[in-house]
């Protein structure tokens, strides 16, 4: 798409109107969406402005030591909440709003093998959630050990009742089964199951929220990115907002589960996320996440692992196990059978004019948006806040051992609101690499590498040999094509930059944040 000859560039560019916009007013939408992803480019996401100081300390102590970024670590700890809290607390902005949301987070952590990945979500997930489950398991075989003792007592008395009264009605055994129902398990986290078996785990009742957590995502997207009538993506969508799972099938009992909570947290590999792409366009008539699966997720890219080795590590996963199970022992008991299954939690009112301020943002930057996938993203963006918003307000309250019934504080909304922009962002530079043919792609990955360079380098200038090695606007154009491209986009996209001559070339001095 982008180009062959600085002839072929040039005429791209001053016919851009006709090319991908029909008016002006959609060539100016262009440049806003530009304009906006410049300024949120200098949205720097710190660990204190979102986890109370403890927690914050810990995090970065733990990150600095092994090398690892500490924004890596929001998303699982996020997402991990999310499933704890599960179907017991919702979000609603006023008192009586029919908008509510539940306790439902979805993420992706995405970097390169030995990025980080995995250590992250070790110490946030893996080793803070399956002690808890190893519990959990040990009291329901103990319980259901005592259960079995009880029943079989119960089956003698009944026996002995029926002898000795000729039977009359009365069924010990059935008394003690309509009392004393079998012991369920709680489980608290799984890597891989089938979707019935996910039906089986929360039709039980004790699990009020679950993590589906994937070290490597990249299979479980993978069958889920084909036919739509060949998987179970039409049940994980409906996953997302808690619908209700109502399953029949010939030969097994039906599954009803009124209040499902799922929480899904992975890591992926940039190299796999082209081709899942490529693979969800074909599966969908040309239209990837078409209906929504993408754009259901809060997106983060993770540097390089700059692993070093300290001979007395810290150990982050402690403090997170007592946090969580804090925040487990603050939910609210589930309110009585025949009311409202859960408690909701409000937005304070100093804080509610930051939150409409926001949504009606949202609004405006969703219509200036030129593919549809981005769309569907920010439709969902104010829903996704309020969701980040209750789970970053049950951190602060249950940590200080406050009800979470609280009003959610203006400082809280700001923080989610701030993660949303960081994702929002983080999300735009990821779709900018699947989506390469877009017109505002390569202006993207232009604008974040040089944020990038900009961190590391100060205002010295980009030779136009580093824009090679970032592949822009493609690996393939010549050394003039990239030249006249570079040119026209400083000249015709404002904000983004400036040309100066650099000996025999050129080099591109990228905006200040």
């Amino acid at each position: 798409f982008f180009f062959s000859s600085r002839r072929r560039h040039t005429r791209y560019w001053r016919d851009w109107s006709s090319d991908v916009c029909s008016s002006d007013l959609a060539r100016q939408e262009f440049l806003d969406e530009i304009r906006s992803f410049r300024e949120r480019l200098s949205t720097r996401v710190s660990i204190d402005q979102i986890f109370p100081p403890g927690i914050a300390s810990a995090i970065v102590t733990y990150a600095d030591q092994q090398g690892l970024t500490a924004e890596g670590f929001i998303l699982p700890i996020l997402c991990s909440v999310a499933s704890i809290m599960g179907n017991r607390v919702r979000v609603a902005p006023i008192q009586g709003d029919d908008w509510t949301e539940p306790s439902i987070l979805w993420g992706i952590n995405i970097a390169v093998a030995g990025g980080g990945k995995t250590p992250v979500s070790r110490a946030s997930i893996e080793k803070p959630l399956l002690p808890w489950q190893i519990r959990e398991r040990e009291k329901h075989a103990e319980a259901l050990r005592r259960w079995k003792h009880a029943r079989a007592q119960a089956e003698r008395d009944a026996k002995a009742a029926a002898s000795e009264s000729g039977g009359d009605g009365h069924d010990p055994l059935e008394q003690f089964l309509s009392e004393n129902p079998q012991p369920a398990r709680r489980h608290l986290v799984i890597n891989d199951a089938t979707f019935e078996k996910l039906e089986m785990i929360l039709e039980n009742g004790s699990t009020p929220g679950l993590l589906a957590y994937h070290d490597e995502m990249g299979q479980w997207f993978s069958q889920l990115c084909r036919n739509p009538q060949a998987s179970d993506r039409t049940k994980w969508l409906s996953l997302y907002p808690g619908s209700s799972i109502v399953t029949d099938r010939v030969g097994r009992d039906d599954v009803l589960v009124p209040h499902p909570a799922v929480s899904l947290m992975g890591n992926l590999q940039p190299a796999r996320m082209q081709g899942l792409w490529a693979a969800d366009a074909k599966a969908n008539d040309g239209q990837p996440d078409g209906d929504g699966l993408w754009s259901r997720f809060l997106m983060q890219q993770l540097p390089d692992w700059d692993y070093t080795f300290g001979a007395q590590p810290a150990q982050l996963w402690p403090t997170l196990a007592t946090l969580y199970e804090q925040i487990d022992a603050a939910v609210p008991p589930a309110h009585e059978e025949g009311k409202t299954p859960h408690c909701i939690v409000h937005i304070s009112s100093e804080a509610l004019p930051l939150f409409a301020t926001w949504v009606n943002d949202l609004r405006d930057e969703r219509k200036t948006r030129t593919n549809e996938e981005d769309r569907q993203y920010l439709a969902k963006g104010r829903g996704s806040t309020l969701r980040i918003a209750l789970v970053l307000h049950a951190i602060t309250q249950a940590s200080c051992g406050m009800p979470l019934t609280t009003p959610i504080s203006l400082q809280t909304i700001r923080g989610a609101v701030l993660l949303s922009l960081h994702y929002m962002t983080q999300r735009d530079q990821i779709m900018a690499s699947l989506n390469p043919n877009h017109p505002a792609a390569a202006i993207k990955r232009l604008m974040a590498r040089g944020s990038e360079w900009r961190q590391a380098n100060g205002a010295a200038p980009v030779p136009l040999s580093q824009i090679r090695q970032w592949a822009l606007p493609t690996r393939s154009c010549s050394s003039a094509d990239r030249r006249a491209w570079l040119q026209q986009v400083v000249e015709g996209t404002p904000g983004c930059g400036q040309v100066v001559e650099s000996r025999r070339s050129i080099a591109w001095l990228p905006p200040a944040d």
